[in-house]
């Protein structure tokens, strides 16, 4: 344990990296129970980490004590936070970067999507002053974009290149926002551009994952562990699904877009001339991870001298996805990606979730079943008869039936209601709800089968609070299908719904206003 005569505040969930060239140890941003940070730290070695072994192989000691110190920082500062992502490219990086999580405050709580880095130089100095650079601003609030990465937080994410950062899943519901958590979509950063592009969708969704860089390899990141069905104290939110097998690991290679399962294997040691294989790490989330490379000097069979470099990946901790056991286990992962077995399979079956189930019985009864009872209600009225009536009653109720399980469903998986797609969703279930009720209270026509003063404001009413409800929940459907930013396809589906009823029901408008 170092001994320095000052560091920062106690914190959790911060992001964190080494500059290698400099024998800095920097973190920023964090909480702890009352506080969220956006302050930057450094603990000096007051080295250069790659000088630290001489050419026999001792070690160097180091110029001084290690010692912490704060950076300060003038111009924009990031919004405190925690649970994000970031760090340094640990093959000679030099920038620091920031992204994403989430604040605690009760008024102004929220998920943040932004990301800034700090650059440093071999040269940079603990008394320099320095200044964040804003990367990309996020979509801010607007959950519903379409190709940009929502706020999230607690997300597995690492640099995979001085200016490449990569992440994957996270927790998109609760402050202002709503979403899936976990989440699987995966995103690359590109910082010389300053644009983000989606990964294929291959990992199973999950939340307190670890993601590092594969030394000496640009591009390439691995990802380990999670949660991937995150209780929330009422019910898991993922109803069905692969769990990702204790024995995976999984590598992202950015610059080609490719997800491949890698299986792993217990070391092996000789028992009595048997080879015995030692378990592997339990499963488990909320874990510690770095990636390195060491350098082994060797004399081969003719005399020359030559070397080797070792990649290893040290994780340490973590809290057991089965009882919630807390770890201090520390565990080596070594090997080379291109040797290393492939998962059977490719990419894991297709998850269900609640709030899918929650989008499907809301696009079966507003994008189906409500607009179809108005369709019979207003075109196909023929005579006396009155079987519309009835078609359109047992339309209403059983896309009302639909609409309250799902919507009471939400609650138990989603957040406070406090984003629009909620407010527009707790609105409509309540016009819904009235529609039967102001139904079954409708005035009666007099006996002459003129329309009475009551009977014609009732019309007025009911239709007029039908048609708007259909059209706004057509609308907020729309949006939970931008919300739970679903594979492009899901789009294009309803999408191309929505544009067949408006083609049906400008087909009938037009027909009924020609008769």
């Amino acid at each position: 344990q170092l001994n320095t005569t000052t560091s920062p505040p106690a914190r959790e969930l911060m992001a964190s990296g080494v500059v290698e060239s400099l024998g800095w140890f920097v973190i920023a941003a964090g909480a702890d129970s009352n506080t969220d940070y956006n302050d930057i730290w450094v603990l000096d070695f007051g080295v250069d980490l790659e000088a630290m072994n001489d050419n026999d192989g001792t070690t160097l000691p180091p110029a001084r004590a290690p010692e912490w110190y704060q950076l300060r920082v003038q111009g924009e500062l990031p919004e405190v936070r925690y649970g994000g992502h970031g760090g340094v490219y640990p093959m000679n990086g030099t920038s620091f970067w920031l992204g994403f999580g989430f604040n605690q405050k009760e008024e102004t709580g929220k998920r943040l999507g932004d990301t800034f880095r700090i650059a440093f130089t071999n040269t940079s100095t603990v008394g320099e002053v320095y200044q964040w650079e804003s990367i990309h601003e996020g979509v801010g609030l607007n959950q519903y974009h379409p190709f940009l990465p929502h706020a999230r937080c607690l997300q597995s994410g690492t640099m995979t290149d001085e200016e490449q950062l990569v992440f994957h899943g996270g927790c998109l519901r609760g402050g202002v926002g709503g979403g899936p958590c976990p989440a699987e979509d995966a995103w690359v950063l590109d910082g010389n551009t300053k644009e983000w592009s989606e990964l294929p969708r291959c990992v199973t969704p999950r939340v307190f994952g670890a993601m590092v860089s594969i030394p000496r390899r640009r591009g390439m990141g691995l990802l380990y562990g999670g949660d991937d069905r995150f209780d929330n104290g009422i019910v898991e939110q993922v109803i069905a699904g692969p769990r990702y097998p204790a024995n995976e690991v999984v590598l992202v290679d950015a610059n080609m877009e490719t997800w491949t399962r890698k299986k792993t294997l217990p070391t092996s040691r000789l028992v009595n001339d048997t080879e015995v294989f030692d378990k592997l790490p339990a499963r488990r989330f909320g874990h510690g991870m770095a990636s390195g490379s060491s350098r082994l000097d060797y004399v081969d069979s003719e005399g020359e001298e030559r070397f080797n470099f070792t990649d290893r990946i040290v994780m340490f901790g973590g809290v057991g996805l089965y009882g919630g056991q807390m770890y201090n286990d520390i565990w080596v992962l070594t090997g080379e990606p291109e040797s290393s077995a492939d998962l059977s399979g490719d990419c894991p079956a297709v998850w269900f979730s609640y709030l899918h189930l929650h989008g499907i019985l809301l696009s079966v009864a507003w994008g189906m079943l409500f607009p179809t009872g108005v369709l019979v209600a207003r075109y196909y009225r023929c005579g006396e008869s009155q079987a519309w009536l009835l078609i359109h009653v047992i339309l209403q109720l059983t896309a009302l039936a639909l609409s309250s399980v799902a919507f009471v469903m939400v609650f138990l998986v989603s957040s406070k209601p406090n984003f629009p797609h909620a407010i527009i969703g707790i609105i409509l279930q309540i016009f819904a709800i009235q529609q039967p009720v102001n139904g079954f209270l409708r005035p009666h026509k007099k006996d002459d089968n003129k329309t009475s003063r009551n009977r014609y404001c009732w019309e007025l009413w009911h239709k007029s609070t039908g048609y708007f409800t259909v059209l706004a929940g057509l609308v907020n459907v729309t949006l939970g299908v931008f919300l739970i930013i679903p594979p492009l396809a899901v789009w294009v589906v309803w999408l191309c719904a929505i544009a067949v009823w408006v083609v049906i029901f400008a087909i009938y408008e037009t027909i009924h206003l020609l008769k």
